[in-house]
């Protein structure tokens, strides 16, 4: 079977056919490499996205497109602990030329895509604003079992997407890319029996705080209809630059020997360095200095008008939000790629060295006192190290914000509880993605979970597999997230449930997915006053 030729505002696409590993899944079309913005190249590097080109002829799209500039190296070290079907890309797959976005769409209407009014999903990637890209991600799985379109966009991440100097280059390029992602799919998911005035947007990590930074910011207002965050909130101070990126940028312009004082002059040489050249030294100023040095979102005056906790205490955009976390929120991979001997125990040096914020020897200690270690468990600092960040960055964000969330909209909350077999049984995936016994589910794992790629065509990298009972859970949770994104709320659509997922009310009810899926109340009380006490004076 071909896919239909698709004709949007700027040309026509060819896509291809996706068959799905489950009886009951419909063909999915597939158009990737679609260009939303024009090259963010020359002077309009660090600029705020431009709208597309047209083109004449069918424009490909059957081949995966370039990434954005980023650090491929350290991606592949981190992929043993988030190995996906697709390869995150290397150096050769770069291109600053890379604005584009991937469609996914069912074939039930086959030969009449825009009559469908199907609701739309779009998916941001995470990667801590300094990689990531759509190619890791399919969304053919929600699109063929569930009768969705899905959009995958990518965007500018690391000094390319987040540089600021000021004036003439404020800063958040990459959230800019985003909104103009959303955008054009206000004027063309029609095309591809999408439903523009029901687009959901959902996303994890970076990703989720971005789905935030949408739901704060006016800019955004009317783009998007309900929002789903996988454990990240824009409130996350340690993935927020209070500064404007004043220091980054400092350093950065040392290792490149710019010397000037004038923005403007600064900001030209910039545009005028080899993308190489740019991406080389944004990567030396990164190992030089560590996780206190990486561009990030910041306040522009324009997209983010003030920190994310003031926006947040104001008035955010009132549409339905789910919001959730895992049960061992970087207690695994996260860890892992930054601490030295983290499965055997770490030293109270390597985890002062290896946090993700500033750590003192008060701090540390009051940590210890606070989650009781066992002072004769070797692994007592590894454990600490996972909770403390996990707790700081993940959970404490997340419950403040469906509290506050919660006084204007339907929030629904989860914890994701459930340990997947390919990192802890070398019978389900290998030797090198194995986590500690600790860890349940980690940072990241539960997008396996809610993008369905159990059912996605393929195989993992690395050899990693999915058990039967696995796949049963992947159907149940796609089945609320489809439900919310048809509906705004996670029990009421097209699916069935088995268990009712309570609104995060006065009672602070939340679901726990596992395989067998129950609701608790008051999620990590205790962890979240002391955190939300302890991070009352952000880091500036």
């Amino acid at each position: 079977m071909e896919s239909p030729i698709v004709t949007i505002e700027s040309g026509k696409i060819s896509g291809t056919v996706i068959t799905l590993s489950h009886q009951d899944a419909e063909k999915v079309y597939c158009y990737r490499n679609i260009p939303y913005a024009s090259p963010p190249i020359g002077n309009l590097r660090f600029m705020k996205p431009q709208s597309e080109q047209s083109w004449s002829g069918v424009l490909d799209g059957t081949t995966v497109g370039k990434i954005c500039m980023q650090n491929a190296q350290s991606t592949h070290a981190d992929e043993p602990y988030f190995p996906m079907k697709r390869s995150p890309g290397n150096d050769e797959d770069m291109s600053e030329d890379s604005l584009h976005v991937t469609v996914y769409t069912p074939t039930h209407e086959k030969d009449n895509l825009e009559k469908d009014n199907l609701p739309v999903l779009f998916w941001i990637y995470g990667g801590s604003f300094q990689d990531g890209s759509e190619r890791l991600y399919d969304g053919s799985a929600l699109a063929g079992l569930f009768n969705v379109v899905v959009v995958i966009p990518n965007y500018r991440v690391n000094v390319f997407g987040f540089l600021s100097l000021g004036k003439s280059c404020p800063g958040n390029a990459g959230l800019w890319d985003q909104r103009m992602a959303l955008q054009w799919t206000q004027k063309n998911i029609a095309a591809f029996g999408g439903n523009p005035g029901n687009v959901t947007l959902f996303g994890e990590s970076a990703g989720a705080m971005s789905v935030h930074h949408h739901l704060l910011s006016t800019q955004s207002q009317g783009l998007f209809h309900k929002a789903i965050s996988h454990s990240g909130q824009a409130t996350a101070d340690d993935f927020f630059d209070f500064g404007q990126n004043d220091s980054t940028t400092t350093l950065l312009l040392a290792h490149l020997g710019i010397e000037d004082t004038e923005e403007k002059a600064v900001l030209e040489k910039l545009q005028a360095l080899s993308s190489e050249e740019l991406l080389a030294a944004n990567i030396a100023v990164v190992e030089k200095s560590g996780w206190q040095h990486k561009f990030l979102p910041c306040v522009d005056g324009e997209f983010v008008q003030q920190n994310p906790r003031s926006a947040l205490a104001a008035s955010p955009q009132h549409i339905p939000y789910m919001i959730g976390v895992n049960n061992s929120e970087c207690r695994g991979g996260f860890a892992m790629c930054f601490c030295d001997n983290y499965m055997n125990g770490i030293t109270e040096d390597v985890f002062k060295t290896s946090a993700l914020f500033p750590v003192t020897d008060e701090n540390l200690q009051d940590w210890k006192e606070f989650y009781t270690i066992d002072s004769a468990d070797e692994t007592a600092l590894s454990k600490l190290y996972g909770k403390v960040t996990g707790d700081r960055i993940f959970v404490q964000p997340a419950v403040t914000a469906a509290h506050r969330h919660a006084e204007f909209t339907n929030v629904f909350f989860y914890q994701a509880c459930f340990q997947l077999k390919l990192f802890h049984d070398s019978e389900y995936g290998p030797e090198s993605g194995i986590k500690p016994p600790w860890c349940l589910c980690d940072h990241g794992e539960d997008v396996y979970m809610m993008l369905g790629v159990p059912f996605t065509p393929g195989e993992l990298r690395f050899g990693g597999r999915f058990s039967d009972d696995e796949k049963e859970l992947s159907l149940k949770c796609m089945k609320y997230l489809t439900n919310f994104a048809r509906t705004g709320d996670p029990n009421d659509g097209n699916e069935a449930v088995e268990v009712k997922w309570p609104r995060y009310n006065v009672d602070r009810e939340h679901i726990n997915l596992d395989h067998d899926i129950t609701i608790g109340s008051n999620f990590a009380e205790r962890e979240v006053t002391y955190w939300t006490d302890f991070l009352k004076n952000p880091s500036v």
